[in-house]
């Protein structure tokens, strides 16, 4: 080939790859200008959205955009808007919160009441009893407080359709005022409600009450989270432990309802407490967690097979202690083991003096217990507390006082139920 035509294409080559090159280049200056353009536009925008929003607020702006606009609702950290045809723009955001939460979970919410025998097996007569209950599974099974079905020889369940019925009663704590109903209905006519959690809850935060006051059904109150972990003590002498308190109103009747949070959950059980001070704001509820991990137990056993050291314990006084002599002036005093029981074989020792105090009948000369596990003991609540969470089987280090020495005994728990009549005197 001639130089001549090598040089021709060459050019064409070369000229080639600059348009090329010039195509591209103008391709990306095209590019990058469109992009400030609307960057540009953007900014255009935004000042004049803002300008428009200082002049005309939220309602000329939506207006601007061809949205009607019924109502706005401000709260500290949320704006609402009524968009619809009107039915709901008269409430406010809180409100519409609070007919969530009511309209999600009141199904669920059963009134309790029930009746007692007047003859045998002949006739019953109505009690005073009412209460409520929550819905937990559409195979009927229904929580609420031990003391609103105790000693009813009839419980009466009726749902949120006005349709009654007969209740069986699957298992109960008196410690901690729970009981677990069934009845016999039809599932499609439950709506079991959502459970929460309670172990991270915050003084502050919003609850609502759903229960049957005095008699009046399905009723709402609302209010804030106002202590956490309360111990509190009933009229009748019981302890219960970790109870949440709350300023929502809890009223005779409202026992066995739910407490729940603002996402529709439960997340404990309202306990109508009877104290010197009447109610005056002081509401309790049973932490839901604390609830379900005893409802094992009572579906398998009918109660809760709660540890208890096999001893029967005296509790320590600065005066019974210098009555018997022991240095130690705190703790729970061994008087009397099981024999051949659980604690006897793990080596704790009961007393062999045989004496009387006051109106009681007691054996000193016994190890005595100062803590268990970890936590020390003092007295008799500390010791009942320490035990509270335990189950039969598990085994506990129990620290006593022998001697003047500590020692350290590893014993296995046996049920509550069994602690009583194994004694010999």
């Amino acid at each position: 080939m001639k130089k001549s035509s090598k040089r021709k294409i060459t050019k064409v080559l070369i000229a080639l790859i600059l348009f090329i090159l010039l195509v591209v280049f103008t391709m990306f200056l095209y590019s990058w200008s469109s992009s400030l353009n609307k960057e540009y536009k953007r900014d255009q925008l935004r000042e004049n959205v803002t300008e428009l929003l200082e002049l005309e607020g939220e309602r000329g702006l939506l207006s601007l955009a061809g949205v009607t606009v019924n109502e706005i609702f401000y709260s500290e950290d949320s704006l609402s808007l009524a968009i619809d045809n009107g039915e709901n723009w008269l409430y406010t955001s809180e409100e519409m919160q609070n007919i969530r939460v009511y309209e999600k979970c009141s199904d669920s919410v059963v009134h309790i009441s029930g009746a007692n025998k007047t003859t045998d097996y002949i006739s019953y007569e109505k009690t005073n009893t009412s209460g409520s209950g929550v819905i937990l599974s559409t195979k009927g099974d229904i929580l609420t407080n031990y003391h609103v079905i105790e000693n009813l020889d009839i419980i009466k369940v009726t749902l949120s359709d006005g349709s009654s019925y007969t209740a069986n009663i699957v298992g109960v704590d008196e410690v901690e005022d729970i009981a677990l109903i069934n009845i016999d209905v039809d599932k499609k006519k439950l709506k079991p409600i959502e459970l929460g959690k309670s172990f991270n809850l915050k003084v502050g935060q919003k609850v609502y009450a759903i229960g049957n006051p005095f008699g009046y059904d399905r009723t709402l109150t609302t209010g804030i989270i106002s202590g956490l972990d309360r111990s509190v003590q009933t009229s009748d002498g019981k302890l219960i432990m970790s109870m949440i308190q709350t300023d929502a109103a809890i009223n005779p009747g409202n026992s066995g309802g739910p407490l729940i949070n603002s996402h529709s959950e439960m997340i404990a059980m309202n306990t109508s407490i009877y104290n010197e001070n009447g109610n005056s704001g002081m509401n309790f509820a049973i932490p839901i967690d604390t609830i379900l991990s005893i409802i094992p137990d009572l579906i398998t056993y009918g109660k809760v097979m709660r540890g208890s050291i096999d001893i029967v314990p005296v509790q320590l006084t600065p005066q019974l202690a210098e009555y018997a002599k022991i240095k130690v002036s705190k703790g729970i005093l061994i008087s009397q083991v099981v024999k051949n029981g659980k604690a006897q074989e793990a080596g704790l020792l009961a007393g062999d003096v045989k004496v009387s105090y006051g109106a009681s009948t007691l054996y000193l000369g016994g190890d005595v217990i100062v803590k268990i596990n970890d936590y020390p003991i003092e007295t008799y609540t500390d010791y009942y507390n320490a035990l509270l969470t335990t189950r039969m089987g598990e085994k506990v280090d129990v620290t006593i006082i022998r001697d003047g020495k500590e020692l350290v005994k590893t014993v296995e728990l046996v049920s509550r139920s069994e602690d009583e009549d194994k004694v010999e005197n």
